[in-house]
């Protein structure tokens, strides 16, 4: 494994499945619109942290692919289709973000996230959600082709043995601050 994108998706493997599950049993509660609402309301709360956070790194170190990490304008988007306005939403605890490294290892959750989005979609359809699923749908066909150009400019990154660890310690916080806000909502 000579990577760092394969070496963050071994060492987060265990916590990024807790999450998932946790993602799943959300999805399960989702019966009506409004609990839809909600279920975006806690989507768009982590993601416009962890974005609100990154971005001014992504924007000094001069990433080309800004307007990917900018997901969370998708569920403004799929609320005010319901009829909903954007929210104001109160900081997320998640960890510090300091660095350009930091933030791609943080937006690699995001990013990761979007590629079981269309998942996410076919489980709401089931659950007779048929309407605003655009943040779900994501990247569409560009998808797997998005996340493989993202996996190759953290893979670009001039990254140290020593700071892996950090960094490996700050998406596993990443995806726990996630867990945290999906569970207590």
């Amino acid at each position: 494994m000579n990577n760092f994108a394969d070496i963050l998706k071994k060492e987060t493997l265990a916590i990024h499945q807790q999450v998932e599950k946790t993602v799943i049993q959300r999805i399960k509660n989702v019966n009506n619109l409004d609990a839809y609402k909600m279920l975006l309301l806690d989507f768009y709360r982590f993601y416009k942290s962890i974005e609100d956070a990154s971005l001014p790194y992504l924007e000094e170190g001069n990433y080309p692919h800004k307007p990917n990490y900018q997901r969370s304008r998708k569920i403004i988007d799929d609320l005010m289709s319901m009829g909903s306005e954007a929210p104001a939403i109160s900081p997320l605890k998640h960890p510090d973000i300091s660095s350009l490294k930091e933030a791609l290892s943080a937006i690699y959750v995001l990013e990761g996230s979007a590629l079981g989005g269309p998942y996410i979609a076919k489980m709401l359809e089931k659950r007779g959600i048929d309407q605003s699923l655009s943040f779900f749908m994501g990247d569409g066909e560009k998808g797997m082709e998005n996340w493989q150009d993202f996996r190759r400019h953290l893979n670009e990154l001039p990254i140290q043995e020593n700071e892996k660890q950090e960094l490996i310690q700050l998406v596993k916080e990443v995806f726990l601050s996630f867990e945290n806000q999906l569970k207590t909502s």
